[in-house]
């Protein structure tokens, strides 16, 4: 089943069966975002994509977050259809997902679409990892200012902050009291990120952060 896509398994044997499958809809959907998220070429799965206009906001949203990462304009392109079609349908994490997607692939060409998406977001709705992807679709994109601002008092006021999302948006961060938040929560996660996490951290915040926020890195480091 779907299911047995989030074990470890033989990519290529997984990746023969679901081309065998007669999917559509959410389990299509599935099937190539799990390929997709374990780096496999999907291609062959996205030219089985026909009409999604009968599809669900949050199967089309998987799909488009899927396909991003490859040259996979034309099924995109029927993303961005029926985002403009069923907007009202969508959540607020659904519309992050399809913006994020529609940026990575080619913020420049789906502009119209991420701008629908960007607009209709209620930030202060989204987890962290939600509003970390928004936070890569603003920096792709050129959002109104609006836009950008409630992103940022969404991420000012986030009180479950997990690591890899919270580097993601402090990479991106420029309004200095969210600067001064992240401050915060980096230090209230100080044990949980890594070695690279720390780095990226201390490139974003500088001098913000205290100096010795990278010791306790060094330190488990040089045990023998």
């Amino acid at each position: 089943g779907l299911a047995s896509l989030n074990a470890p398994l033989d990519w290529s044997r997984a990746l023969r069966r679901a081309r065998a499958v007669d999917a559509s809809g959410g389990d299509l959907a599935k099937l190539v975002w799990a390929l997709s998220t374990n780096n496999q070429d999907v291609s062959a799965l996205a030219n089985k994509v026909g009409d999604v206009t009968t599809w669900p906001p949050s199967a089309v949203a998987r799909l488009a977050v899927g396909l991003c990462a490859g040259d996979h304009t034309k099924v995109l392109l029927k993303v961005a259809a029926h985002l403009r079609e069923s907007l009202s349908d969508y959540a607020s994490s659904e519309l992050v997902d399809v913006a994020y997607a529609l940026s990575k692939a080619d913020a420049r060409a789906f502009r119209p679409a991420i701008d629908l998406a960007l607009a209709d977001i209620d930030a202060s709705s989204l987890d962290c990892d939600a509003l970390a992807r928004l936070f890569e679709a603003l920096s792709a994109a050129e959002p109104p200012a609006d836009v950008v601002s409630k992103a940022v008092h969404a991420a000012c006021d986030m009180k479950l902050w997990r690591p890899a999302a919270l580097v993601t948006v402090a990479g991106r961060a420029t309004d200095a009291a969210l600067l001064d938040a992240l401050v915060g929560a980096s230090l209230a996660l100080r044990d949980r990120f890594d070695g690279a996490q720390r780095r990226q951290l201390r490139e974003a915040l500088g001098a913000r952060l205290p100096a010795d926020f990278d010791k306790a890195d060094a330190a488990v480091a040089d045990e023998p």
